[in-house]
């Protein structure tokens, strides 16, 4: 009887560590992608940067992604930093885990264009303009999807291919009153 449930505690730990894997991996395409989809009004001589405020495993996923992989001819690098980290990049991922840093990293980044995504969407309310979620497709699946504020991103002078604004879902703030679902024209 031991065995069995030691057995199936083996089991449940590699499922948990598998659902991990595919979700950093997802995590990491979404920012891949939005590279290849968002423009910037100035480019550091380095390529596209992405910080990662969280997990390392992203931060490897990104630079897989980026070893043989150009964005628009520029080279793709993806960095860990703290809250403490100079923010020197195009876009900052902020993982759940460290959700509570937006209040602090948000006056280092004011006045520049730099795309904030996380994977908290609570954190679109407090000034991310882009929140990665997964939803349910069908019974025992999951895929990603993704929130964005449209005018959040076009204020920083950033500009996005239609495929950006098509692939996921544009909310619109009123003051004080949450989110409202943007209908596309």
């Amino acid at each position: 009887m031991k065995r069995f449930v030691f057995f199936l505690l083996v089991v449940a730990c590699a499922v948990q560590l598998n659902a991990q894997n595919y979700v950093h991996k997802h995590q990491a395409d979404f920012l891949f992608g939005f590279a290849r989809l968002l423009e910037w009004q100035s480019y550091d001589n380095e390529g596209i940067t992405v910080d990662i405020l969280g997990s390392e495993k992203i931060t490897e996923q990104l630079n897989l992604l980026g070893k043989n992989n150009l964005v628009g001819g520029r080279k793709f690098v993806a960095k860990n930093i703290t809250a403490n980290s100079e923010i020197k990049c195009n876009i900052i991922f902020i993982d759940k885990q460290s959700s509570f840093l937006l209040d602090y990293i948000m006056p280092k980044i004011v006045d520049k264009n730099i795309l904030i995504v996380t994977e908290d969407e609570d954190l679109i309310f407090r000034g991310a303009d882009v929140a990665l979620s997964k939803r349910n497709s069908t019974v025992g699946t999951s895929s990603m999807t993704y929130i964005y504020n449209r005018k959040s991103i076009e204020n920083k002078n950033i500009k996005a291919a239609i495929e950006f604004y098509g692939y996921g879902k544009n909310v619109d703030f009123r003051s004080n009153l949450g989110p409202l679902p943007v209908e596309e024209e």
